[in-house]
């Protein structure tokens, strides 16, 4: 499951890429691409003050995952993962793509 776990998150950078039309990757390419204030991809979906608080809180989501779950994967050996563990990271990971469907943006 480890290898499942790595591809969610890297097709999950590669998507946004490819939406927002950046040249970066990791947590520079999250930062541009939702930033709170005026994100390329919005995947807001209260308005005001709430939805800059979303946009923020999502903004460190994705950030967080290129951190904390895809840069370790990506740049070490395979180890086998708790299998309750790879099935959480596979939830998130769908949940992330979830809201980058709401941004309506497609593919």
């Amino acid at each position: 499951m480890g290898s499942a776990v790595s591809e969610a998150f890297k097709s999950l950078e590669v998507r946004v890429r490819k939406l927002s039309g950046l040249d970066q990757s990791g947590a520079s390419l999250m930062t541009t691409a939702f930033a709170a204030k005026s994100p390329i991809l919005d995947v807001a979906t209260e308005d005001g003050r709430s939805a800059q608080d979303e946009r923020e809180g999502f903004m460190a989501l994705f950030r967080g995952a290129m951190i904390g779950i895809r840069n370790p994967k990506a740049h070490e050996l395979f180890r086998e993962e708790d299998p309750q563990q790879a099935l959480e990271y596979l939830a998130f990971a769908s949940l992330l793509h979830r809201r980058i469907d709401l941004s309506g943006s497609s593919n």
